[in-house]
């Protein structure tokens, strides 16, 4: 058995199997990859039996090949070798990699079932170029590793009312993105979950994505190049809308640097648990910050236009920076209502995104 590739294929493909092996796997097995492949094209897959990754990589010669080998290994053999292309060649049961390296192949019988070959007939659906980027910039959003909401671990494409919308919260704070221009087709009441490894892969590789849903897996190709399985959470994802305010009557508008400044500021003084930074809603916004334990406080000023009641509502300064962040405007609105009550900040001149937060409980 045998397989010739170049080089410089071949270690852009194992620098990507990388991000979905384990480190330290439960299955000594999921240390390895498996490559497989007749005629002139290679098959590298990786996985960690949540997510799984395919790279189809063409070869430069016939191949007949199909045995498991050690991810870590095989990359520093594949980067010792001083020719452009590399043969990977069985023997019994070690590999000789570009003639001159030796090492041992990994029992394939206990390798898993390969997601990635399924010949379901689900059709692909295009992901395009925008939409991976507002599935990036929604990321930060979600709740992390916070296992008991699995759900909000991942980004939602969401579609009701004829919309289809990036979703990412993490019960403090919320990203909606209306990408209902750039989704083809529109599938009523669906939800996709994005991972947060699927949303790193779709952002590493810069091509023609497509995706599809079956059964509680996320499917993901690069035709002729890339597929990759992600597993979805099988809890149903909130219904987002329910939190979104339609009924705020007081407004401002400010800059976004002048106001992100400030928060980056005051931060540091802040009480390290609740991040709290008070905002006085009125025309030059007034941003206090203050610290029991350390007997600091802060105290910042920024120019803003506001209509409607003024009062003053607390924040969790963290989360205020991260939608600051997050916005790319000079000009951004913040609808409010009352200081219990969601405040809402979007760029000035576009209802499509907005971004949700929950205030803080203020002591009087």
């Amino acid at each position: 058995m045998h397989a010739t590739l170049t080089k410089k294929d071949v270690v852009k493909a194992l620098a990507l199997l990388k991000t979905v092996v384990p480190g330290r796997p439960v299955l000594p097995i999921l240390a390895s990859i498996h490559i497989q492949g007749t005629g002139t094209t290679v098959r590298l897959v990786g996985t960690n039996m949540e997510n799984e990754l395919a790279v189809e990589l063409g070869t430069t010669e016939p191949a007949d090949i199909d045995i498991c080998m050690h991810l870590a290994l095989l990359t520093d053999a594949i980067k010792a070798c001083n020719t452009q292309t590399v043969r990977i060649e069985v023997d019994g049961g070690t590999v000789s990699v570009g003639g001159v390296i030796t090492l041992p192949t990994v029992d394939a019988n206990d390798w898993p079932t390969e997601k990635t070959k399924t010949q379901d007939a689900e059709p692909w659906t295009p992901l395009s170029r925008p939409v991976v980027t507002y599935l990036q910039r929604a990321l930060p959003f979600n709740a992390g590793k916070d296992r008991t909401r699995p759900a909000l671990c991942s980004v939602a494409l969401a579609t009701a009312n004829g919309h289809t919308n990036v979703v990412a919260t993490n019960g403090h704070g919320l990203c909606c993105i209306d990408v209902t221009a750039h989704v083809i087709p529109v599938v009523e009441d669906a939800v996709v979950l994005f991972s947060p490894w699927s949303i790193k892969l779709l952002g590493s590789v810069k091509a023609d994505w497509n995706y599809r849903k079956i059964g509680d897996h996320l499917h993901l190709c690069v035709p002729g190049y890339l597929t990759a399985t992600a597993e979805m959470s099988d809890t149903t994802y909130p219904n987002y809308n329910q939190v979104i305010p339609t009924d705020n009557t007081n407004m401002v508008k400010v800059g976004r640097l002048d106001l992100l400044s400030a928060v980056d500021a005051l931060l540091p003084i802040t009480n390290t648990i609740t991040r709290r930074i008070t905002i006085d809603y009125k025309d030059d916004m007034e941003l206090n910050a203050s610290n029991a334990e350390t007997d600091l406080s802060g105290h910042k000023t920024v120019p803003a236009t506001a209509t409607g009641d003024s009062y003053t509502a607390a924040f969790n300064g963290a989360y205020l920076k991260l939608i600051l962040s997050a916005l790319q405007t000079d000009q951004i609105l913040i609808l409010h209502n009352t200081p219990l009550t969601a405040a809402l900040f979007q760029p000035v001149g576009s209802a499509n995104e907005l971004y949700l937060l929950m205030p803080l409980r203020l002591n009087n």
